[in-house]
């Protein structure tokens, strides 16, 4: 029972941590590539 709720446990909240996840690294690389170019042309 305890394993079988921990397995749907980390079923759910695998959604959540992949969409921070993809949250995190698309807003990494859209303020690096925005970012570069406004220091390069500063």
């Amino acid at each position: 029972m305890t394993a079988s709720h921990h397995h749907l446990a980390n079923a759910d909240a695998m959604p959540a941590i992949v969409v921070a996840a993809w949250a995190l690294v698309g807003g990494y690389w859209y303020w690096f590539i925005a970012g570069v170019p406004a220091m390069r042309s500063h």
